[in-house]
């Protein structure tokens, strides 16, 4: 009977454990400390199908405590029930020269899994940070570096744990590294360091790299700062620059001046319209508004040929004389045909004719008229001659008979 229970009994306490292995989490994998100075952050990674209502938990030990004592460890819980993939080991006060044995556990509903470990050296394993703060000046041809310490997560110097801390320069001439034949390099401790020996009235570029060489270990370069050295002042330079800026500020109120003379002619003219003008041209008498001209406007353009000479041709006053009687012209009496008659002199300095009795013309002296009649006629070609003696043709033949005109 005994010797049937044991195997029966051994299966089923096979079968227990097999059940229990199996419920077991999966373990967090790839544990990895992200460093920069004195801040710690812990990752891991976890496979979402494993479980998906799964929390963590992180913990660390001193290292001696696993190694040397008997008894049991007592964990330091940093994140606790954490369903993120994290865990900031910043704040818990972790010697720099220590060392310590980190460790990440998953939990799924009370189930726990495995403990994943991690063995961490925060002066070994913890990167250096670059320079804080890096400024530049100039003395002449000389460029100061002021270089500012590393800082802690306590915002302390990078020095109280790294004493050693040095500084690595790099400087080249121009803007641009890579372009530059001639990169120059300059280790120092001290946080201001000059550079020498520099040429004048030059841009110079500097980066600065931190460096420990207990474990060699090297920051990240600043970004460039660039600037420009100093040398003798060029007195011609000066005066060259000066005369320069104050012909371009010249050219410019110039320029400012024409352009603020055109537009003032433009929208203000000086000239303005006389007030009769005003009245047919704009909207109404006491607006500047112009009134513009349409087709379709009821006003009619009426235009005929006048032409005006200031004396008749010989020829013409000897065709207008039979027109006059020869006893009027000395007693101013009335014509034969009972028109308004004028004096001889008159006839001779004017050459319109009018068909109203009561015609009255200023009279000139025949010097003058003789004088404008000459140049008057001299601009007429040829062919205005004949024009002029036709249209006196057609003017005697019409105007048989009437006796009634006033020259």
């Amino acid at each position: 009977m005994v010797t049937v229970a044991f195997p029966v009994a051994l299966f089923f306490c096979l079968l227990h454990n097999h059940n229990a292995v199996a419920s077991q989490l999966a373990v967090p994998e790839n544990l990895t400390m992200v460093t920069l100075n004195t801040n710690y952050t812990l990752r891991w990674d976890w496979e979402p199908s494993w479980s998906r209502d799964v929390s963590f938990t992180a913990e660390h030990v001193a290292a001696y405590k696993v190694t040397h004592q008997k008894k049991r460890v007592e964990w330091i819980v940093v994140c606790a029930n954490t369903s993120r993939r994290s865990c900031d080991f910043s704040e818990a006060n972790l010697l720099y020269w220590g060392a310590y044995l980190l460790r990440v556990r998953a939990d799924a509903n009370g189930t726990l899994s495995e403990s994943k470990h991690l063995r961490f050296l925060p002066d070994k394993h913890a990167d250096v940070g670059p320079p804080s703060r890096v400024a530049l000046s100039h003395e002449g041809k000389d460029v100061d570096v002021h270089i500012d310490d590393p800082v802690a997560s306590g915002n302390t110097s990078m020095k109280k744990f790294l004493p050693k801390l040095s500084y690595h320069i790099l400087y080249w001439e121009g803007p641009s590294l890579a372009q530059s034949p001639d990169v120059q390099n300059l280790s120092s401790k001290a946080n201001l360091v000059t550079l020498s020996n520099l040429a004048p009235w030059t841009w110079y570029c500097v980066m600065v790299q931190t460096r420990n060489k207990y474990y060699a270990k090297e920051s990240s370069f600043t970004s460039p700062l660039c600037i420009q050295t100093e040398g003798v002042t060029v007195w011609w330079l000066i005066v060259l620059y000066l005369v320069g800026s104050m012909g371009i500020c010249f050219l410019a109120v110039f320029f400012l001046y024409k352009m603020y003379r055109s537009i003032k002619g433009v929208l203000f003219p000086a000239s303005q319209l006389p007030s009769h003008f005003k009245e047919y041209l704009c909207n109404s008498p006491g607006s500047d508004m112009p009134r513009l001209l349409t087709l379709g406007s009821e006003s009619e353009l009426l235009c005929d040929k006048v032409v005006v000479f200031p004396e008749p041709p010989s020829w013409l006053e000897a065709d207008s004389s039979h027109h006059h009687d020869p006893q009027g012209s000395s007693s101013g009496g009335s014509s034969s045909s009972g028109g308004s008659s004028s004096s001889g002199g008159s006839s001779r300095d004017s050459g319109v004719y009018s068909s109203d009795s009561g015609c009255s013309l200023p009279q000139h002296s025949h010097q003058d008229t003789s004088k404008a009649s000459q140049v008057f006629w001299s601009g007429l070609s040829n062919q205005d001659h004949l024009k002029m003696k036709g249209r006196a043709a057609g003017q005697q033949e019409g105007d048989e008979g009437i006796s009634n005109v006033c020259i």
